[in-house]
């Protein structure tokens, strides 16, 4: 998010077309439910817009990007119901870029420095205006030049839905499972918009179709199969990483627990981009300590459910969702240990 005279006017745009929507105040007649696309005219990628504010906390315009997004949205509205390890993961596995509006103490130096850049000065509760993108297991981060580019476009587009919709949402919301999405048609050097409604995108539950490497299961392919059961907690760390300049990550905490014992057997951090193979090596390491494999795998979170399945269909184990076991108070341990 440096500003250079190459891209000022990028960035001149995006911060007038935020504060046109701050200003709008259109939370007043909309709701984070009312959701709606506009469609990237350069790149076709749809940003489905959430208007936040109704409740007078947060207040901004969340642009959700593509299936991905929306199905990231659709988990954190029915994420009423979810264990706190689930909900924190689905907290921090949103995938949109955020436009918010904060107060002074919310912002940063590179806020400060995009704002004298651009000759803006701002004053009061919620004026600020303050943008980050939400990349799934990452810290919100500041946006780049594209990022920046691709948001004008939508806010712009979002103002007139949102000024459409004032006197009749039923622009937002024709019919059930179908969304409005502005649509762009080039006309010449620009471009015109118009309202067309889509199918919403479907939300699918996802499914782990990964294979557990075969020399892996090898090494345990001769170990009895034991009817006992071991307990698997998977969680994100509330704490972000930071490694030198890059973005902050929020590192992934692998549990093995003992089954009506509580006591921890392993412990594996993982990286986003390493998890899944070192938790299958991890399982077979426990196996070869318990000397055999048991039939039950008791798990407490989403993550571990889906973590675990791949290897539990490899070697036909069974997996039972019960957060409510005590042997996972350890997890509860590890969160409120000052070493993490």
């Amino acid at each position: 998010m440096k500003i250079t005279t190459q891209n000022k006017q990028i960035w001149q745009d995006l911060f007038e077309a935020a504060i046109a929507f701050r200003d709008q105040q259109s939370w007043k007649w909309l709701s984070d439910s009312d959701i709606f696309g506009v469609k990237d005219p350069h790149s076709d990628l749809v940003g489905y817009c959430c208007v936040m504010g109704e409740l007078g906390q947060v207040f901004a315009l969340g642009v959700y990007l593509g299936n991905k997004g929306f199905q990231s949205y659709m988990d954190l509205a029915s994420s009423g119901d979810a264990e706190p390890l689930d909900q924190m993961a689905i907290a921090l596995e949103q995938y949109m870029l955020k436009v918010e509006f904060v107060d002074n103490k919310e912002t940063g130096k590179v806020d400060k420095a995009a704002y004298k850049a651009l000759g803006l000065k701002f004053r009061g509760r919620n004026k600020y205006v303050h943008i980050r993108e939400m990349e799934p297991g990452f810290f919100p981060w500041h946006i780049n030049d594209d990022q920046a580019a691709f948001l004008i476009n939508i806010i712009k587009q979002a103002i007139v839905v949102a000024n459409e919709a004032k006197n009749n949402l039923n622009i937002i919301h024709p019919s059930s499972g179908v969304l409005l999405v502005r649509t762009p048609e080039k006309k010449g050097d620009d471009f015109s918009w118009k309202n067309v409604y889509f199918p919403e995108p479907e939300v699918i539950e996802e499914e782990t179709k990964r294979t557990v490497n075969p020399f892996l299961l090898n090494k345990i392919k001769g170990l009895e199969r034991k009817k006992a059961a071991m307990c698997f907690s998977y969680f994100y760390m509330p704490n972000p990483i930071m490694e030198g300049k890059e973005k902050p990550f929020f590192s992934k905490i692998a549990l093995w627990i003992a089954y009506n014992s509580g006591m921890i057997l392993g412990m594996q951090l993982t990286h986003l981009s390493d998890s899944q193979q070192i938790i299958d090596e991890e399982f077979v390491k426990q196996f070869e300590k318990f000397k055999a494999i048991p039939t039950q795998i008791v798990v407490n979170t989403d993550m571990a459910l889906k973590a675990v399945t791949p290897i539990s269909k490899a070697l036909k184990l069974d997996i039972i969702f019960d957060p409510d076991v005590e042997d996972f108070e350890a997890c509860n341990a590890i969160l409120d240990s000052p070493l993490f």
